[in-house]
């Protein structure tokens, strides 16, 4: 339990100069409130609660025509989602996710380019025999056998 000294010294003076309209259902919310010394006002916690807004909360803050407006980062990315949803694919398929499934087929298709190639070129200079996949070739001929008939 708070000393009774601890709470005389935290500043009460914002919330003296604040008051709300509790909300209609036809109307919006409405607060008149005014600015401390150091520049802060305080959004009564009906509006708080309305807006979704939780202590240490980022918020952004624009003017616009002379109003100030304040919404959420959630409120907003929310609200510009709604504003370009018209704009979407019926599928659902993003842009984005078109564009990375198209660079994942493109790398799928050169590397298997690549092992083609690769396998082409082991054939061509004589390790891409049956025999040397197996361990029956020459690849698996012990090395001084190797050595003898080197020799020989």
């Amino acid at each position: 339990m708070p000393s009774t000294q601890a709470s005389q010294a935290e500043p009460v003076e914002p919330f003296l100069d604040c008051s709300w309209t509790p909300p209609t259902d036809s109307g919006p919310l409405t607060a008149h409130t005014r600015i401390n010394a150091n520049g802060r006002i305080v959004i009564p916690a009906a509006m708080r609660e309305k807006l979704g807004l939780q202590k240490d909360d980022s918020i952004v803050m624009e003017i616009e025509d002379g109003v100030l407006r304040i919404e959420s980062y959630l409120s907003r990315i929310r609200r510009i989602q709604a504003e370009f949803a018209h704009l979407a694919p019926v599928g659902g398929l993003l842009a984005s996710d078109e564009l990375i499934m198209e660079r994942r087929q493109e790398a799928q298709l050169e590397n298997e380019s690549f092992e083609r190639a690769r396998e082409l070129r082991r054939i061509r200079d004589g390790f891409g025999t049956q025999e040397s996949h197996t361990g029956t070739g020459a690849a698996s001929v012990p090395k001084a056998q190797a050595e003898e008939t080197k020799f020989a």
